[in-house]
């Protein structure tokens, strides 16, 4: 038993040292990775600050664009705002236009109604007026003849009221 043990304590011995050579060779890549790990700690605010200064600029220029852009909106809405404005003041205008056009409109058609009218009475005065003309006419023809009928019938009775006279 003795034996046993002693070689496994020569096993144990050997052991250790490969142990010893594993522990030393792990210590050494746990210090390599441990330098490794703190400079890439250390360039982590280095790189940060490289990528972050275009980022920054780049949220500077895009609030810039949005700030202009709102701006523009503004503007654009405001523009809308009195184009609208102007739309309904012109609409209104128009319609009143329009209204003033269609009153005009009336008066003239109902003057044009009272001018038919009062052409339409001429019409009948005129036509009465021919009808007396005729009337009248026909009253001085026969004044005319009566007249006629007279003068041709005064030298008759010249001689007629001559005849007791002698001559």
């Amino acid at each position: 038993m003795q034996a046993i043990n002693k070689g496994k304590i020569i096993q144990t011995a050997a052991g250790d040292r490969e142990g010893n050579k594993d522990l030393s060779s792990l210590s050494r890549k746990k210090e390599q990775l441990a330098d490794s790990l703190k400079q890439t700690q250390d360039s982590i605010p280095g790189k940060i600050n490289e990528v972050r200064k275009p980022l920054e600029n780049k949220i500077n220029e895009l609030s810039n664009q949005y700030s202009n852009a709102q701006h523009d909106i503004a503007d654009k809405e405001k523009q809308i705002s009195n184009i609208n404005a102007q739309s309904q003041k012109e609409l209104g205008d128009k319609a009143k236009q329009i209204e003033e056009i269609n009153k005009s409109l009336a008066a003239s058609q109902q003057e044009t109604v009272n001018k038919q009218k009062q052409i339409e009475q001429l019409q009948q005065e005129i036509e009465k007026g021919n009808k007396g003309l005729t009337l009248l006419n026909q009253q001085k023809q026969q004044l005319a003849d009566s007249l006629k009928q007279t003068q041709d019938s005064i030298p008759g009775k010249i001689n007629e009221v001559r005849k007791p006279f002698g001559r």
